[in-house]
Formats: C-alpha cells, sequence, structure tokens
C-alpha cells in the first residue's frame, strides 16, 4: 500500500505514509466500514489505493456516518478501472 502511495504522491516519503497509516489504526473503528480504506489489485501488487477517514457525528435522527477520502492514487495503466 506505502509502494502505491509513494508512486501517487513521490513528494512524500516513506515515514510519511507510515506515520499515517499508524493514525488511521488508532480512530475509532465503524461497524461495517473500512478501517483504512479501499486497494486495487492486480496480480497480487497493490496498483491502487484510496484512504478512507470515517467518523461518526450526532444528527436528528440519530447518529450519522460521514466519509472523508483523503490520498487517492491509482498507477497509470490501471486508472480506467478507478
Amino acid at each position: 500500500m506505502i509502494g502505491c502511495l509513494r508512486r501517487g504522491f513521490p513528494m512524500r516519503r516513506r515515514r510519511y505514509w507510515e506515520h499515517a497509516l499508524t493514525r488511521l489504526s488508532q480512530r475509532p473503528a465503524i461497524d461495517d466500514c473500512p478501517r483504512y480504506g479501499f486497494a486495487l489489485e492486480s496480480s497480487g501488487r497493490i496498483v491502487g489505493v484510496v484512504l478512507t477517514l470515517y467518523s461518526r457525528y450526532p444528527g436528528r435522527e440519530g447518529d450519522e456516518i460521514r466519509c472523508n477520502i483523503s490520498s487517492w492514487s491509482v498507477d497509470k495503466a490501471f486508472r480506467p478501472y478507478a
């Protein structure tokens, strides 16, 4: 996953992504929502990643779940599938 993110964001060092994924792992899990986001895989290799941050907020009719999309990166050859 970090390799794909680095290909998409070459100005970010590996340590940046390690820290980001550690922070995501420390966020409270939201039932039925992905913990880190989504990955696109081809032949056992991650070729696309989108990180997602789900949060629960109080709403008028109960809790609402919101998603913030972050750090979307897909290798050029696989962008038609993204």
